[in-house]
């Protein structure tokens, strides 16, 4: 503790430590130096209260998933006070339920929100589940292990999101998968127990 200033006591309780994080802070390394990180070097995303539950790098933007909406964050280079990148929001209405559902396909981000499978990426977002699966998806939705239990695994070569989830509230690990092909924007099942994709 004699290395510290001030010195840390063995005991009691005079020195209280505080913490800088912030939920809702992304925070950027030196260019080209992934392990230096200025305490500076940040953007904060979205309100404060809300914690960022995903992010996805897409080419021109990486996509920052917030219980407060999808937002963006873009820009070039980017100096201490980090004024060379920009926050937008891109949907204050979509809020993630499922952090391991978030899947990069086709340039684009695909998650299942508060609306459905929703598809983000440079453009507006787009709902995929409607019409076809969105009554079943948003009932299977409501089951108390679905946050903990569905996933999602993107199939690129095969044009497909592949989302796992339990097909009834007993269910403790996911026993069906809904598929998406983007090639022909159409819906299957699949019924089988996943654990776990890659």
């Amino acid at each position: 503790g004699a290395r510290f200033f001030p010195v840390l006591p063995t005991s009691g309780t005079t020195l209280i430590s505080t913490d800088s994080a912030r939920a809702n802070r992304v925070y950027r390394s030196k260019q080209g130096q992934p392990e230096a990180v200025p305490k500076l070097n940040f953007n904060e995303v979205g309100r404060r209260n809300k914690a960022i539950l995903g992010m996805s790098p897409l080419q021109l933007a990486n996509l920052i998933w917030k219980d407060d909406g999808i937002f963006t964050l873009s820009g070039q280079g980017g100096d201490e006070a980090g004024s060379g990148f920009v926050e937008d929001e891109l949907d204050p209405t979509a809020q993630l339920r499922a952090s391991p559902t978030l899947v990069l396909l086709n340039n684009t981000a695909i998650g299942f929100t508060s609306q459905g499978v929703l598809q983000a990426g440079q453009g507006e977002p787009v709902i995929l589940s409607r019409p076809q699966v969105e009554t079943a998806l948003l009932r299977i939705a409501q089951f108390s292990l679905f946050s903990t239990l569905a996933h999602a695994v993107g199939y690129e070569s095969d044009r497909k999101l592949i989302l796992c989830v339990p097909e009834t509230a007993a269910d403790s690990t996911c026993t069906i998968a809904y598929v998406y092909n983007y090639g022909t924007n159409s819906w299957t099942t699949w019924r089988k127990p996943i654990a776990a994709a890659h």
